[in-house]
């Protein structure tokens, strides 16, 4: 895994980013990293972190911004191969961190939306709002096992992704 750049050391998503287990990596590139959330309630849950500290949309450089853009289409590809959900959500909300008063860093959360159940590897992942939006609702933290089966089905789709 490649270092988060430009860390901030009272900054939750810098601390958090540096840290993420193997089995929980999907991509990282020059500009971001993306990593399965380990609370899945919406199976495939992930969140994209720019790799340097930064704290609003206007302050990202072109580079990056493109290749935001590849990794959401190579991850939305990938994971309607793997696992066929009825659509994304994409939120970059920042709340916790502004109500908190802490430094916000630029990230997002993709959640894709299944009507109907899915397994992997003999877990049960069920989208318990479907159709309404993506809340928080009780965790869903599968153990190694199940999270390495979603990464890897995830990774080894035939999507591809444009490397900057």
């Amino acid at each position: 895994m490649k270092a988060i750049l430009g860390i901030m050391d009272n900054c939750e998503a810098c601390r958090l980013s540096k840290n993420i287990d193997d089995f929980r990596l999907l991509y990282s590139g020059n500009y971001w990293q993306l990593e399965l959330n380990p609370d899945q309630q919406y199976l495939g849950k992930s969140v994209m972190t720019l790799k340097r500290h930064a704290s609003n949309l206007a302050s990202l450089t072109s580079q990056e911004g493109a290749e935001f853009w590849e990794i959401v289409k190579w991850f939305e590809t990938a994971v309607t191969d793997a696992f066929q959900p009825t659509h994304f959500n994409w939120s970059c909300l920042m709340n916790d961190s502004a109500g908190a008063g802490t430094p916000m860093h630029v990230h997002w959360h993709a959640i894709p939306r299944y009507r109907d159940q899915r397994e992997v590897t003999g877990a049960l992942f069920v989208d318990q709002r479907w159709p309404k939006s993506a809340r928080d609702l009780e965790p869903n933290k599968p153990g190694r096992e199940v999270m390495r089966a979603i990464q890897v089905k995830i990774q080894m789709t035939p999507a591809k992704l444009v490397v900057y």
